[in-house]
Parts: C-alpha cells; sequence; structure tokens
C-alpha cells in the first residue's frame, strides 16, 4: 500500500510542476530578440561559403540529420532541415553577399516562428565576427518557460556558431 502513496505523491509533484511551469511561461511575452556573436578562426569569404552552402549542414551542424532542396517561392530559395523527430522549413528573405543574410521560418502550424539575421565582420586579422540576431514568437507557455528559465533564447544560436566554429578552425 506504501508504494501506491509515494507513486500518488510523485504524480501529484509532476502535475503540480506542470502547472507552475505553464504558469510562469504564460508571463513570458510570446515575442522575443537575441543575439549571439562569435569571433571565427576563418576569413570571411570561408565563412560565408559554410552559411550559404545549407546542402552541407549535416556534415557540420550538429543538430541537423537531412537538409532538403524545396521549390522557391517568388525566387527565393527554401529548403527542409530535418532534425530527428521533426523538421523546420526555411526560406530565404535577403542576402547581401559576404555581409548579411535573413533566414525566416515558414510557419507550418509550429509552436514557435521567426527569422535569423546573420551579420560577418571581417577583423583585420583574417577571423570573422559572425552575430545572429533571432526575432522570434514562442506560442507554447511550456516552450517560454523552457526559454526563459531553462536554456535561454539564444541556445539554438550558440549551438549552430560553436558547430560554425569547430568545422571552420578543424580545417
Amino acid at each position: 500500500m506504501r508504494w501506491k502513496q509515494w507513486l500518488l505523491t510523485i504524480v501529484l509533484l509532476l502535475v503540480a510542476l506542470f502547472i507552475i511551469a505553464y504558469g510562469l511561461g504564460k508571463r513570458v511575452p510570446v515575442e522575443h530578440t537575441s543575439v549571439a556573436s562569435a569571433t571565427i578562426s576563418a576569413s570571411q569569404a570561408q565563412v560565408w561559403a559554410m552559411l550559404v552552402n545549407v546542402d552541407a549542414y549535416p556534415t557540420w551542424r550538429s543538430d541537423v540529420k537531412a537538409v532538403d532542396e524545396l521549390p522557391t517561392d517568388t525566387g527565393r530559395r527554401r529548403w527542409r532541415e530535418s532534425y530527428g523527430h521533426f523538421v523546420m522549413t526555411f526560406i530565404l528573405d535577403d542576402n547581401q553577399p559576404m555581409t548579411s543574410r535573413v533566414v525566416r521560418l515558414e510557419p507550418e502550424g509550429a509552436s514557435f516562428d521567426g527569422s535569423w539575421t546573420f551579420q560577418l565582420i571581417p577583423l583585420d586579422d583574417g577571423r570573422t565576427t559572425v552575430t545572429i540576431i533571432e526575432h522570434g514568437h514562442t506560442y507554447s507557455p511550456l516552450y517560454r518557460f523552457m526559454q526563459r528559465y531553462i536554456t535561454g533564447t539564444d541556445f539554438e544560436q550558440k549551438r549552430y556558431l560553436r558547430d560554425l566554429g569547430r568545422k571552420l578552425e578543424s580545417r
């Protein structure tokens, strides 16, 4: 009989944690902007080549399992990234060669949407500073809770920059 009391206690604690997380997430704004930067030991041209070659993402991005090119949308490049358990579709909104690039997540009923603006600044010593600015919307209160209190809104940007640096610096 004692194990039933423990099981009930655990279930009630999990329900309480879920309710608290949901309530705290509801208080976090849907819209956010986050910025992450890294200085990469590679030239601006090398960094740019990695950013625009989306077909090669699975070879250096730790979270991307596959990339599929899609038909263009009014001349703008589109692709789908597979992450193992889900996929996301992106569209290239703006492309200023060697300096900036805006990639937007196409909404497909997801719990979030937004865009990433990549900015490249060459340094005199041959390195490049890469900045990713995310303008996003997170609709699920549970995801907002996770972003605010556990991972941070810049988690994916930091992973992208870390993977990019590892790939370019290992050459």
